[in-house]
């Protein structure tokens, strides 16, 4: 026989908060949803594709993604994906032998949102030329770096030919003490690259430096060149004012910092 209740006694039930109606009101409609696409690098023959897709910050799964090339040489082994429980996607982008490489590909990943349409794009470059033995050199200044800044070139070449529009990353020990111009870089026609940098002002160091080429699918880089950087910041300032003599009516007034 169930107990009764006691005259007085208060019963405290928990309840819980509507989980709305699905497609009347739903329980949770975020408002600013976002795609973002990883950079992949140069896609020499073979790279991955990823990325996710957010909202409110928050991961979205169970998103449709639609990958497209500007490129027709790229092709996506799937180029239509589903998000996964963290919002992300992947797939694999070949292409095919003896491609040359070509400059300027651009990415695109779009779906849709909460009825919202999102998409992100990335440039790159693609190609898969036939490569044996691929080769890179670097060229680092022997002399002191000061403020005005100096140069590294190299040249990539494939079984001793120059390998035009190639991608070149560099890897710098302590990424915080120069300013690359463009890093990637391209080689010419020549298979030759260069960029300038400069020291960030009050950097007084030693750093290292790597060059780095993907070609044929098989990834090369130089040995460590020492580089030293010296722009330094001002010690003892002082500034001298010429005395102008008399002034009458109007007069020059001069100095040196």
């Amino acid at each position: 026989m169930k107990g009764r209740r006691k005259k007085g006694e208060i019963v405290c039930r928990i309840q819980r908060p509507p989980n709305g109606c699905p497609g009347l009101f739903p329980p949770s409609l975020c408002t600013n949803p976002s795609i973002i696409l990883d950079n992949p690098g140069h896609i020499s023959c073979e790279a991955a594709i990823t990325g996710r897709v957010i909202c409110d910050l928050v991961p979205v799964s169970g998103v449709t993604v639609q990958l497209t090339s500007s490129f027709a040489g790229v092709i996506f082994e799937d180029d239509t994906l589903v998000t996964d429980e963290r919002g992300r996607f992947t797939t694999t982008a070949t292409v095919a032998r003896n491609t040359p490489i070509q400059q300027g590909v651009i990415i695109s990943a779009s779906a849709t949102v909460n009825g919202i349409e999102i998409s992100d794009s990335i440039t790159t470059s693609a190609g898969c030329i036939a490569c044996r033995n691929p080769r890179i050199t670097l060229i680092t200044p022997q002399e002191v770096v000061g403020c005005s800044g100096g140069q590294l070139t190299g040249v990539v070449t494939c079984d001793n030919v120059p390998v035009p529009n190639a991608s070149v990353s560099f890897i710098v020990s302590d990424p915080r003490s120069i300013i690359l111009d463009e890093n990637p870089t391209t080689t010419n026609a020549n298979g030759v690259y260069s960029v300038d940098f400069a020291p960030v002002f009050g950097i007084t160091e030693t750093v290292t430096i790597r060059a780095r080429a993907t070609v044929g699918g098989t990834t090369v880089e130089t040995d460590s060149q020492s580089v030293e950087l010296n722009c330094h910041t001002c010690v003892n300032p002082a500034i001298d004012l010429f005395n102008p003599g008399q002034i009458s009516c109007s007069g020059l007034i001069r100095g040196r910092v």
